[in-house]
């Protein structure tokens, strides 16, 4: 039985498609913020790999250029219900593409969460559902994981990474992906984020732990 949870970090992603953006500028990145909120921001830009990040330490907030992908994390940790990354990312895009709302293959949100659990989790008894490992001196399972997607009937995937971290808890990655060419509303985008999110809880309870 799930004990408790706790969100250690959440982060929207913009995938556009190939040939048809390119990157942000620097002076671009760094105009995000202004006034109070760009004290301290910081840029770094990796040319050698195509990469840039932009740290805005007074709101948590973190902005990268990967490649293709726009991803803004929020480091404050937030539950989603409370989390003003929603808006941020939407206002991030809009400033940097004001033009390319058509030119995206997706758009998802990952969150990186642990589960404690009231009683121990078996590590070596689950492993060996899937594979007789042989008792032999010195040999002990360090630790284990799994992971598994799941095509929706919306079109969207749903992505889970599962270990087993300690005898009471797991580290769980959940990664929502939707599958749109045109940049969805922000208030549709959050609440399906949202409800996904508060869905987990069933999955993970789900478990045969």
């Amino acid at each position: 039985m799930i004990r408790s949870k706790s969100l250690h970090g959440m982060n929207i992603v913009f995938l556009f498609r190939e040939g048809i953006i390119t990157p942000p500028s620097n002076e671009a990145l760094i105009g995000l913020f202004q006034g109070d909120a760009s004290r301290g921001v910081h840029l770094l830009d990796d040319t050698a790999i195509g990469t840039k990040m932009l740290d805005v330490p007074s709101q948590n907030v973190q902005v990268f250029w990967e490649g293709r992908r726009l991803r803004i994390e929020d480091k404050k940790n937030q539950e989603p219900d409370e989390s003003s990354l929603f808006k941020s990312a939407w206002d991030i895009f809009e400033k940097l593409f004001p033009e390319k709302k058509e030119a995206l293959e997706g758009v998802g949100a990952n969150f990186d969460l642990y589960y404690q659990f009231s009683d121990v989790i078996r590590l070596e008894e689950i492993f060996s559902r899937l594979h007789p490992t042989p008792k032999m001196l010195g040999d002990s399972l360090l630790d284990f994981g799994w992971q598994w997607t799941v095509g929706m009937g919306d079109g969207s995937l749903e992505g889970y990474f599962v270990k087993i971290t300690a005898p009471l808890e797991l580290a769980v990655h959940f990664n929502k992906h939707l599958r749109v060419r045109a940049l969805p509303r922000m208030e549709e985008f959050a609440t399906i984020m949202k409800g996904s999110y508060r869905n987990l809880d069933h999955t993970i309870g789900g478990l045969a732990l």
